[in-house]
């Protein structure tokens, strides 16, 4: 009886192996395009650094609350496809790098406020948009307040608390990445000052897979097998649904249908446009904002992968309604905007703009982008 047992056991094994090996075979002939697009983020070129945290970063806080990196602190800022070494300037921002340029210390700075794209993440000082738009405004310098991580809301934070510490500059820029004004929306929408969509079950098993997700996500070996991601997006399927909180913010914002989640999303951007037009009167100051594309709005490929993988047909996605959302509540406030989208795409050459699985401008893509929006910020600095 032992023995029978036994053999039905390792018959039981020896055929799941089988299966599976066929199933991975299978689906790496036969891939889908949403489980290509996603294996291809899993295992992009890799820098020879191991996966990067911000927990090293020297920072001060205020009040419990992010106030800038400590001045001239250097700290590393690494991942998979880039290995970087950040510097900080004096007054707690990315240090700029301006050869040749006369910069007046008597001037104020030309403060640009963002999240991890305005940072630089995943290039060097030199090699970020306010390094390569230095000599556009020289004398003036610019300050790079870029936080990783921080929406316009924790933005304007910084800027009511830091105005006259800086010097109180007369000019101010919020590039605004449209993949984090999709984030921001969602932040608002999800702290219950609006109607939400459903969250996520925070329940034990809910905790269990995004344990196992991270795990997989960072395993060499793991992250490789097709099959886990096949059985892995069905499973979110069928307990959460196809358009779930795993659902990347952008795209019910792009999705033409979804009316309701679009006009919250203005109830998000008039609180925080509000803000600024208190804060203008205020302290006196003129500012412009810049958006920077998400790599969906860029490449259509990219675009039409993900919403596969969502459950979104292609034909109901609209890559310029956040844009378009951005642009009519800033003109009823009548604040500037300089929207660099399309001089993007149309100079795009491959897909070398964006990181892989990072999805940050990589060196070419602050490079194009810099060239796209430097006649609208020389426009801006030279106003009265």
């Amino acid at each position: 009886m032992k023995k029978l047992i036994l053999f039905y056991a390792i018959t039981a094994c020896i055929s799941a192996v089988l299966a599976l090996s066929s199933g991975e075979a299978i689906l790496r002939i036969w891939t889908p395009p949403w489980l290509k697009y996603r294996m291809l983020t899993l295992d992009p070129p890799e820098s020879g650094a191991v996966f990067g945290t911000d927990r090293a970063w020297k920072i001060e806080t205020k009040n419990g609350a992010f106030w800038r990196f400590l001045p001239g602190s250097e700290f590393d800022a690494d991942h998979y496809e880039f290995k970087t070494k950040v510097h900080i300037d004096e007054l707690g921002g990315r240090a700029t790098v301006c050869t040749n340029c006369n910069v007046d210390i008597n001037l104020t700075p030309i403060v640009f406020m963002g999240d991890s794209f305005t940072f630089g993440i995943g290039v060097r000082d030199e090699e970020t948009f306010s390094s390569i738009l230095s000599p556009l405004v020289s004398p003036r310098r610019i300050l790079n307040l870029g936080i990783p991580g921080g929406t316009l809301n924790s933005q304007i934070d910084i800027l009511e608390n830091r105005h006259v510490e800086l010097g109180s500059p007369n000019k101010y820029v919020f590039v605004l990445s449209i993949d984090r004004f999709s984030e921001m929306v969602d932040d608002y929408l999800n702290k219950g000052r609006v109607d939400s969509r459903a969250n996520l079950p925070k329940s034990a098993f809910f905790n269990f897979y995004i344990g196992i997700n991270d795990y997989v996500y960072h395993n060499w070996f793991l992250k490789r097998i097709y099959t886990l991601q096949f059985v892995r997006h069905f499973v979110i399927q069928a307990i959460w649904g196809r358009k779930n909180s795993f659902t990347d913010p952008l795209f019910p914002l792009m999705n033409r249908n979804d009316q309701s989640y679009r006009s919250r999303a203005r109830f998000a951007l008039d609180d925080e446009m509000n803000r600024l037009a208190a804060l203008k009167k205020r302290f006196s100051f003129d500012f412009v904002f810049i958006t920077i594309p998400s790599v969906y709005q860029i490449y259509s490929e990219d675009l039409t992968s993900m919403a596969e993988a969502y459950g979104y047909s292609p034909d109901i996605l609209d890559v310029t309604l956040p844009n378009a959302l951005l642009s009519e509540i800033l003109e009823r406030f009548n604040f500037g905007l300089i929207d660099p989208t399309e001089c993007v795409a149309q100079q795009k050459s491959d897909r070398g703009l964006y990181y892989i699985q990072d999805h940050h401008l990589t060196p070419r893509g602050h490079k194009l982008f810099a060239d796209c929006v430097g006649p609208g910020l020389v426009k801006f600095v030279k106003s009265e």
